[in-house]
């Protein structure tokens, strides 16, 4: 597997240009050196993992030893996976084969995610007595409810690319994802960077609250939007019927 990175304006772009089978150290230090290069540049609105099959099948999981030393090892493996279900800036994540094992554990950890009509999408790892290493199967059942998660995960079934946009695991079926999400990127781009930072820790966080709770944290973010640059510029904009020029301040 190779990593390439393209910034376009405020977005950056990460493709998967080679498929890898198994998904061992070297394969997560290479997703994880290219989001730290992204993670705090305050010129990046939005992310773009292309291609995320490609990132591997099956998780190499070989060791010499079980106990503290198969729990670092996993920790290493799913330390990218894991950096990307943080990431402030929105993340969208585009997929156009089959797409299991590690591949699918990074696609269900991005914000939008859009697909192919060849994709079909699984978490097979029962078949070898395995769960999700990082965490994919909590993150999937907020997605696509319970029923249909516990399905995926106790048959190792694969699921189509329509399927999985009635379910909404994906966002939306393209023939050209990569166009599609550059799209959606430039869109998301042009709003402000901090109301799109704080609308996806709203939903976020707020919905691991109570809803009373959530909604106070909702508007408390709100509140503190109120005080910022962009909030004078984007009012100043719709007064003068222009464009708003965020700064992110």
């Amino acid at each position: 597997m190779s990593v390439d990175i393209k910034i376009i304006d405020q977005i950056a772009i990460i493709t998967f240009s080679k498929a890898a089978a198994i998904c061992g150290i070297p394969e997560a230090e290479s997703l994880i050196s290219a989001l730290q290069n992204i993670e705090h540049n305050e010129n990046i609105d939005v992310v773009i993992l292309e291609n995320v099959e490609r990132y591997g099948t099956e998780w190499d999981l070989v060791t010499e030893s079980q106990g503290v030393g198969i729990q670092n090892k996993i920790s290493n493996l799913v330390a990218g996976i894991d950096l990307v279900s943080r990431f402030r800036q929105p993340v969208i994540a585009t997929a156009n084969k089959k797409t299991i094992g590690p591949g699918m554990e990074l696609f269900i950890s991005a914000d939008i995610r859009l697909c192919g009509g060849a994709a079909s999408f699984g978490l097979q790892g029962i078949k070898d007595g395995l769960l999700p290493l990082s965490g994919a199967g909590q993150r999937l059942i907020r997605a696509i409810g319970r029923p249909s998660s516990l399905r995926m995960l106790l048959l190792g079934e694969l699921m189509s690319s329509d399927e999985s946009v009635s379910l909404g695991l994906v966002s939306s079926l393209s023939e050209n994802t990569s166009d599609e999400a550059l799209a959606l990127a430039k869109t998301i781009s042009s709003r402000g960077p901090l109301a799109i930072r704080a609308a996806k820790e709203a939903l976020y966080r707020g919905g691991e609250m109570t809803l009373s709770q959530g909604l106070r944290y909702e508007l408390d973010l709100t509140i503190l939007l109120q005080s910022t640059s962009d909030r004078s510029e984007g009012v100043s904009a719709f007064m003068q019927k222009r464009e708003p020029d965020f700064q992110g301040k």
